[in-house]
């Protein structure tokens, strides 16, 4: 897509890019949902 600008620009492969989000969010949504876990009302059942 960007080839055409510099097509010796090396982008990172997808693999990479998803490691890397994934291990960010993740353990964001993990104490996102700890915390609504701690602050439900009923328990966890």
């Amino acid at each position: 897509m960007i080839n055409f600008a510099n097509p010796e620009l090396k982008f990172p492969s997808c693999k990479v890019l998803v490691g890397c989000i994934l291990s960010l969010n993740s353990e964001t949504i993990k104490n996102a949902l700890i915390d609504t876990t701690q602050k439900d009302v009923f328990g966890i059942t």
